[in-house]
Formats: structure tokens, C-alpha cells, sequence
């Protein structure tokens, strides 16, 4: 049964995409099945698993939207029902989630985002909304070992969506006060939700991303170890330099590890301590799983 991990944080900017889509195509090089969900109306996912976007293709939005109004039907009856609106897809007709599925060139499954995702609060605001992404989820869990969702970073029903829908979260910081800050909101939320027996996600852990040097590495890794004790997402070992090399991948539609090995001398030296990292960082979430599995 799939592991679904969300890669989250409330702060934008911390890297949240690059770490979904390195991860996705390192778990794959492992022999292990898995899907990718873009549910950030950005699409930056989407745009690095090198997937074009046509109306032939539904989107994240449309298979929820298509779910809700099947609900809707069942509840209401289909003739008190309008058609929802798939902005992003011609034929609704047939299984509208086995055609959003996509595969990707680096051997993992996407679905992608929609730009209108950005009318989530009216497109989803009905409370029992937020188990839309679970319930889509629930029929994919026996197809993957891992499945993998890249959040928006602000407060919506799509990031609450994800709280409900996943197991694990990890949150993504950088090396600023603003990014740890939005570690701890997640940990409120998810708090919340608990309380009111809405989610079983668990924080996994927080990742530092994107330190410039060794001793700046030192000290927001402290200060993240005094966040996790609060929060209960300790950091991992694994930390993420800040360099070129991801974003010269990403600008080229690949993971780190690709790039590489498509690369010359200069290009392997920069992204090799990339890579190594990402594998670190991965043996970190097996074993944490592992040891929360029991």
C-alpha cells in the first residue's frame, strides 16, 4: 500500500517543487512505484516532469471536481446537479482519473496542476470538500508504493486537502526565520485537524534547504532541532546546499541525478553533493517510516 507524503510549508519560495520532483525520480530509481500529484496552480511540477499541458489531459482539478459532482449526484440526484466546469478538459466522458494519469520520461506517474486551481475556496469550499483528494487517493494506494504531493504554500482548501489525504508530511525550510515559522503553522494546522479527528498525517521531518555554507549549515540545523522538539518534525541529517546545479536541471526538465550523467566534468562535480544528499535524504524517510510502521 502506498506511502502519500505531502512536501509542504506555508512559505513560498523554500523549494518545495525541486524536492517532489528529486525525490519522485530518486524513489524510482530504487524499483519503486510512484505518483506525483501537482496540486499548486503554479505548476512548476508539472513543467519539470517535462509533461505538456493540453485539453486532451484532465488536471488535478477536474478529477476532484468530477469526484464532487458524483457525490453531489448521489446525494441530490443527478437532475438537481449542474456540469462542472473542466476548464482544463475536453471528454469528460469514460474514467476520468485513468486519463489524467500521465507517465513521465524519468519512469514516474503525474497528474498535473491547473492554473485555476487558484479558484479552490469557490470551486471547494463545501465543508465535506476536504476528503475529495483522500477519496481519490484511497482508489490509487494499491497501484504505488509512494505517492508524492507537491502543496501550494498558502492556506486553502487544497492544502487541507492534503493534511487529510496524506500520512506523512515533510516540510521544506530554508535558512530564515520566515520559512521555520511556516514549519510551525503546519504544525498548528495539523494540530487542529487532530483534534477534531480529521487527519492521521504525521510530521516526518523537516528539510533544511538551500544553505549557502558549512556554518550556516551548523546553525539552522539548531535551530531546526529546537522547532522539531516543539513541532515533532526533527530535521534530517540529509541538508540541501544552495547551488546551480538543480536549477540547471530543472531549467532542462530533469532530476539532478540525469543531469549528471548528461553533463560534462564541471557539471558531474556540481551536482554529484546534490545527489548524495538526495540519496541520504531518502534512506532517512525509509527509516523513519520504517520505525513509525513498526
Amino acid at each position: 500500500m502506498a506511502k502519500v507524503i505531502m512536501i509542504g510549508n506555508q512559505k513560498g519560495g523554500v523549494g518545495k517543487t525541486m524536492i517532489s520532483h528529486e525525490l519522485c525520480a530518486l524513489f524510482v530509481r530504487r524499483g519503486k512505484k510512484v505518483l506525483a500529484i501537482d496540486i499548486d496552480g503554479q505548476r512548476d511540477l508539472s513543467r519539470y516532469s517535462d509533461i505538456s499541458f493540453t485539453k486532451k489531459i484532465p488536471t488535478i482539478r477536474d478529477v476532484l471536481l468530477a469526484i464532487k459532482e458524483i457525490k453531489e449526484q448521489s446525494t441530490l440526484g443527478e437532475e438537481n446537479t449542474e456540469t462542472a466546469d473542466y476548464d482544463d478538459f475536453e471528454d469528460n466522458d469514460g474514467d476520468i482519473l485513468d486519463k489524467a494519469i500521465q507517465h513521465t520520461r524519468e519512469n514516474y506517474d503525474i497528474i498535473i496542476a491547473s492554473k485555476k486551481l487558484a479558484n479552490a475556496p469557490s470551486d471547494f469550499g463545501e465543508p465535506n470538500d476536504i476528503y475529495l483528494l483522500q477519496e481519490m487517493i484511497g482508489t490509487l494506494t494499491d497501484d504505488y508504493d509512494y505517492i508524492i504531493i507537491d502543496c501550494a504554500p498558502a492556506r486553502s482548501p487544497l492544502l487541507y486537502m492534503s493534511y487529510v489525504a496524506s500520512d506523512y508530511c515533510i516540510c521544506i525550510a530554508e535558512a530564515d526565520e520566515g520559512s521555520r515559522e511556516g514549519v510551525r503553522q503546519t504544525y498548528t494546522d495539523i494540530a487542529l485537524l487532530k483534534e477534531k479527528n480529521t487527519t492521521k498525517v504525521v510530521m516526518l521531518g523537516t528539510l533544511l534547504n538551500k544553505f549557502k555554507d558549512a556554518n550556516v549549515q551548523v546553525e539552522q540545523y539548531q535551530a531546526l532541532c529546537e522547532l522539531g522538539q516543539a513541532t515533532n518534525a526533527m530535521p534530517f541529517d540529509a541538508a540541501i546546499p544552495l547551488g546551480v546545479a538543480a536549477t540547471e536541471a530543472n531549467n532542462k526538465h530533469m532530476c539532478v541525478y540525469e543531469y549528471m550523467k548528461t553533463g560534462n566534468r564541471e557539471t558531474k562535480r556540481k551536482a554529484k553533493s546534490l545527489v548524495e544528499q538526495f540519496n541520504k535524504l531518502a534512506d532517512e524517510i525509509e527509516e523513519r517510516i520504517a520505525a513509525l510502521e513498526g
